[in-house]
């Protein structure tokens, strides 16, 4: 699905719960430069668990995000915009090594009756070719992505009608990947964990390829409400203490915090030990089986000391991801910091795909 840069500028748009996200990118050379930024917040209750519940307050969003890109002339009419992790189904599917494309498109339709847990006639549904460096692919692997049309549908009408066209939508795992890896390195198993506004989603990538996803409900927003409730506070001295303390500071606040992150710590090793346990040999990495690093990225990456507790309670090395590793980073605009970049991560997934997509 990776090509050269084929398109000046793009935008990524990642709608969540809590926010919708918008990064705009512009082709410098075979790297992009960040033009633009943006974030505006989803009033409460206008969308559940990735679903769309009150069409109108999600579109006084969307569109008041869309009037605050215009105010400083950028005026997009089309582009790539997300899918809820928590409502979509990614697998890998194996089928006989085939070299024409329009032969495995076949096959998966195929396939994809017998592993999509839905009816495909509700589904829209995509795929990828796993690459591989083995000599002799004794199969071709392809990662299947799917999501309900009712879901899909609801974001599309939603954007037409604040006259904008996603021209490209994709599960949020896809785009966070390809944010924070390199085009043309092959990556040996690593899990991506994605410590989000409204939940936490846990990948496997290997290769040039995702393999496995899931969702968990720990929250960065969940921390801070837990706080609030501890010390009897508002949410908004609540957000304030999480971020000046973290797990470093005030034991309070640590106390509030620890079962959430103990409760996501050991369903990441499950998820883990799952992967470790279950995985067979690999043909695109068959010298390289097991899981040596998680990647963090999220707003809840910026959480201080969540780097060195993960790693103390997993037994596995956790560095942060690189959402800018595939962009020209040396100039951010003004406002838009490295740390800040962890909560675009998804956007510029997208805006990448946008690009790419031409």
């Amino acid at each position: 699905m990776r090509s050269n840069f084929t398109k000046k500028r793009a935008i990524g748009i990642d709608v969540s719960d809590f926010s919708v996200k918008v990064i705009g990118l512009e082709k410098k050379g075979n790297q992009a430069k960040i033009i633009c930024f943006r974030k505006e917040e989803i009033p409460k209750d206008a969308i559940g668990g990735g679903e769309v519940k009150n069409e109108k307050l999600a579109r006084e969003a969307i569109q008041k995000l869309f009037l605050g890109l215009r105010e400083k002339n950028f005026n997009f009419k089309k582009g790539a915009v997300s899918l809820p992790e928590e409502k979509s189904f990614v697998d890998i599917i194996k089928l006989p090594a085939l070299d024409e494309q329009e032969k495995i498109a076949e096959m998966v339709s195929l396939e994809a009756e017998n592993v999509i847990p839905f009816p495909l006639s509700d589904v829209y549904f995509d795929f990828e070719k796993v690459e591989t460096t083995a000599k002799d692919s004794k199969y071709q692997e392809v990662v299947l992505a799917a999501c309900p049309k009712t879901i899909v549908d609801s974001y599309i009408n939603i954007f037409q009608d604040v006259g904008f066209l996603p021209t490209v939508m994709e599960v949020e795992s896809f785009s966070i990947t390809r944010a924070i890896t390199e085009r043309d390195f092959f990556y040996s198993p690593f899990l991506l964990v994605d410590f989000g506004e409204t939940r936490t989603t846990l990948a496997i990538f290997a290769g040039k390829n995702l393999r496995f996803t899931s969702t968990i409900q720990t929250s960065s927003s969940q921390l801070t409400k837990s706080i609030a409730a501890f010390l009897d506070i508002s949410l908004t001295n609540a957000e304030e203490l999480k971020q000046k303390e973290g797990l470093l500071g005030k034991k309070e606040a640590f106390e509030a915090m620890i079962p959430f992150l103990t409760d996501m710590t050991e369903q990441i090793k499950r998820y883990i030990d799952y992967y470790q346990t279950h995985s067979e040999k690999r043909q695109e990495f068959p010298d390289k089986k097991f899981l040596k690093k998680i990647l963090l990225c999220g707003e809840g990456a910026n959480l201080k000391g969540i780097i060195e507790f993960l790693s103390k309670e997993t037994g596995i090395e956790v560095e942060k991801a690189d959402p800018l590793i595939n962009l020209l980073s040396k100039d951010l605009l003004p406002g838009f910091t490295k740390e800040k970049a962890m909560g675009f991560t998804t956007a510029i997934g997208l805006a990448l795909r946008g690009l790419e997509a031409g």
